[in-house]
């Protein structure tokens, strides 16, 4: 679980993205490290040697830039516009830069400077000759002194070098200047530098693409394909994956049927990204559901949760909220662990916290007593709608936790009325997000009590699952 900034985070959730930050940081000092060395022993001796200057203090802090974006596993688009933009800057003589790929089998540019050598990078690409793609089929750096620039005029200076990853040359860096002879030996140093970067930041991104589209497979298949039907009550779901970066988490939601109208309603958020933090997800998934139907209470369920993530992952770190439904009478009983509280929508258009509470520490977390004793009570009016939600709905950076609860509840009151409630659902989700990229998932399970006994039809909704 990503959140939006330090404002209002847990002491656990606090620890984990520090962890995170100093692994981040030691990663970088030493890939910087290994960078410096090369240029101090390769660029000023080269530069000295060949007349041509290379800003060695300018290309630290660049490349400190890059590192980031190839740390991050960030998006193609943002790698090679980095790379390039290093590229321009730190190469004298450099009149324009390309990066070309090797897709299916075939060079393709992906990124360029401007349309001059972009054609010239298309040019060799059509004649299967040229130093960019020789540099990306052999996986050479290749170095030319003339080259047709595809509109009768040549550049005076090539220099193309591979990107290469431990199995394969995946495509290939090329600068391009008119001045003759203007690449020497330190250019070719920091030219093979940033085409290493690159090449590192892309593999990087490509995999952690294919874990996210692993995790986020693993974790739909593991939400309810569809709500059940149950007389006098409407159910209603939602989950989004993360908009922003790669960060599918292990946000989920549940509800179990027990029969006589009872429910058991589940939400909860472990910490983490990825395949992680999916398949922890769906192992407390499965031991809520066997809790409840042991006939625990929210609160021993919620205890022999916390127990259960400490056997099998001892550093782990989750929320969630238990809540027992009884349709016939609305009675509620329910426990919340670290977890933000739902929001009861009444029907004369106010809303509330869900009361009553037993509040105890978030999963994983030690505790000195024993938490949770009993659980929670409240008592919910026909026709109220209540709203289970993960903090994904209501984290943003650099605003407090609840400020965001008063802008969701402002617009769950304001969006109820005569809305069918997966309607609702979607539209308090839509209106909460709005347009923003959204850097942590979110799960949103909605319950309501008919203001009279319903038909089956009435209650017969499929949870949305977007992106």
């Amino acid at each position: 679980m990503v959140t939006g900034g330090e404002t209002g985070r847990r002491p656990a959730d606090r620890a984990v993205l520090v962890a995170a930050a100093r692994e981040h940081s030691a990663a970088v000092t030493r890939h910087l490290e290994r960078v410096a060395g090369r240029l101090r022993e390769h660029g000023r001796r080269s530069a000295r040697a060949d007349g041509h200057d290379v800003a060695l203090p300018a290309l630290g802090t660049a490349f400190a830039d890059l590192s980031r974006l190839l740390l991050a596993g960030t998006s193609d688009d943002a790698v090679l516009s980095g790379a390039l933009a290093l590229t321009v800057s730190g190469v004298e003589g450099c009149d324009g830069a390309t990066v070309c790929l090797v897709r299916d089998g075939r060079v393709e540019t992906a990124a360029a400077t401007d349309d001059d050598v972009a054609r010239t990078d298309r040019l060799q690409q059509l004649t299967r000759d040229g130093p960019g793609y020789r540099a990306a089929t052999t996986g050479g750096t290749i170095r030319a002194e003339r080259l047709d620039d595809g509109r009768g005029g040549v550049w005076g200076a090539v220099l193309s070098a591979p990107l290469r990853t431990p199995s394969a040359t995946i495509g290939a860096l090329t600068v391009y200047g008119r001045a003759p002879a203007a690449f020497g030996e330190a250019t070719r140093t920091v030219v093979e530098l940033v085409a290493e970067h690159a090449a590192q930041a892309l593999t990087a991104a490509r995999t952690l693409r294919a874990q996210q589209a692993l995790a986020t497979s693993l974790q739909r298949s593991l939400l309810p394909p569809r709500l059940p039907q149950l007389p006098g009550l409407a159910l209603a779901a939602r989950y989004d994956p993360a908009s922003a970066g790669i960060n599918v988490g292990g946000d989920w939601y549940d509800l179990l049927e027990l029969g006589e109208g009872r429910v058991v309603l589940v939400i909860g958020d472990v910490a983490g990204h990825g395949l992680a933090a999916a398949m922890t997800m769906a192992q407390l998934r499965t031991a809520v559901r066997a809790y409840a139907v042991e006939g625990h209470d929210p609160a021993r369920i919620v205890r022999l949760l916390d127990a259960f993530l400490q056997r099998i992952e001892p550093e782990g770190y989750a929320t969630c909220v238990v809540v027992a439904l009884d349709g016939a009478t609305g009675a509620v009983h329910w426990a919340n662990a670290g977890h933000p509280d739902p929001l009861v929508v009444l029907p004369d258009g106010s809303w509330r916290p869900l009361a009553g509470a037993a509040h105890v520490p978030a999963l994983g977390v030690p505790a000195d007593a024993d938490p949770g004793a009993t659980p929670g009570v409240d008592l919910l009016p026909r026709g109220a709608r209540l709203l289970l939600f993960t903090d994904g709905l209501v984290e943003r950076r650099r605003e407090a936790l609840d400020a965001g609860v008063e802008r969701l509840a402002h617009a769950a009151v304001t969006v109820a009325g005569e809305v069918d409630l997966q309607a609702w659902c979607d539209e308090v989700v839509d209106t909460q997000i709005g347009d923003a990229e959204v850097g942590d998932d979110l799960a949103v399970l909605a319950v309501e009590l008919a203001a009279r006994p319903a038909r089956l039809a009435d209650v017969d909704r499929l949870p949305r699952v977007a992106g």
